[in-house]
């Protein structure tokens, strides 16, 4: 499993720890280069709700890349 904390910078940190503790102890594991923080601005946001800013969309797409490589047969 990941998370991705997209909260503004310096919020949701508290609500990151408590995610992390909880998946603990029912035994989820997660993949640690999938799970980041990414805070997102909010001129990045377009009127359709898709973000704009390429940084931000290369670091989802490193996301997802790690999950892949993760669950992939060895």
């Amino acid at each position: 499993m990941a998370w991705v904390n997209v909260a503004a910078e310096g919020r949701g940190e508290g609500a990151q720890a408590t995610l992390t503790m909880v998946l603990g102890y029912v035994g989820a594991e997660p993949v640690d280069a999938a799970c980041r923080r990414l805070p997102v601005a909010r001129a990045w946001v377009g009127p359709d709700a898709t973000v704009s800013d390429p940084g931000f969309r290369a670091a989802m797409t490193d996301v997802a890349a790690a999950l892949a490589d993760a669950v992939s047969p060895r």
